[in-house]
């Protein structure tokens, strides 16, 4: 997480750091802010397809508990 917060201060735009970070965090469990981050990479780029299925599983898996 260190390195994905450090490539975003560099650049808050960076999909792939964006993506990531939201991967560290379900993870972590924290599967709300999860969703923030991959939203957010979704908001910069629609059609980054790795954020998309990461948001269909998190939210599936929100569904489920």
């Amino acid at each position: 997480m260190k390195y994905y917060n450090l490539a975003l201060e560099i650049d808050p735009k960076h999909v792939p750091a964006l993506n990531n970070k939201g991967l560290g965090l379900i993870t972590l469990g924290n599967l709300h802010e999860a969703i923030k981050w991959l939203d957010k990479t979704v908001e910069i780029d629609p059609k980054y397809i790795t954020a998309i299925d990461n948001l269909k599983h998190v939210r599936k898996e929100l569904e489920n508990s």
